[in-house]
């Protein structure tokens, strides 16, 4: 389940792997959506996953969601704020790190804007990111900005084409789309339930 390791790697920063996303927010007024039937508990539909890892989805008072993801085996959680949104006919979540409480914790640090592709229908929710090294490739043949560090891959350019470049390349950077990253709804006692 390589979506679920880049996620994991994208929240955790494990070292030695590479992560990708953007300097710039995707999601803007005219593309975001309301998809609250993200709303609820999910895990892995992978038997070897489920236990492992545990994502909670809560409606923010204000635009977007909040994005818990549980770690069980540690008893650790990250939470990231999350916005849908409509790229064509194409639907994506923009995932951000929340800031701290703080503006003196806040200087001088980088929020990425992490992007996944995502469909959901009733109890299957389905996330995938591309693979940082087809999106470099294409990104380079496309000639758009971007800042290639050991780490991380950040597109630096403006939204826009962005936007555009992900409508046009959708196919080739999420292949094969809804045969992975496939979570299945948490219901009955095992659910959360309640906000944060």
């Amino acid at each position: 389940m390589r979506w679920l390791g880049f996620l994991l790697l994208v929240l955790l920063v494990a070292p030695g792997c590479k992560e990708h996303g953007s300097i710039v927010p995707l999601a803007d007024d005219d593309n975001s959506i309301v998809q609250d039937e993200l709303v609820g508990d999910w895990e892995p539909a992978d038997a070897k996953q489920q236990g492992k890892t545990r994502f909670h989805i809560f409606k923010r008072e204000r635009n977007g969601y909040l994005l818990n993801v549980e770690n069980v085996k540690e008893d650790k959680t990250l939470e990231l704020e999350m916005v849908p949104l409509v790229v064509g006919k194409y639907r994506f979540l923009q995932l951000q790190r929340k800031p701290f409480t703080t503006k003196e914790e806040n200087a001088g640090l980088l929020r990425v804007c992490y992007f996944a592709r995502y469909d959901v229908s009733g109890d299957d929710f389905y996330v995938a990111f591309a693979s940082t090294g087809v999106i470099k490739q294409l990104m380079e043949e496309h000639d758009l900005p971007m800042l290639d560090s050991d780490n991380t891959l950040l597109y630096t350019g403006m939204r826009e084409p962005m936007l555009a470049f992900l409508e046009e390349h959708a196919e080739e950077l999420y292949p094969k789309f809804k045969e992975s990253g496939l979570l299945r709804r948490i219901t009955g006692d095992d659910a959360a339930g309640n906000a944060p």
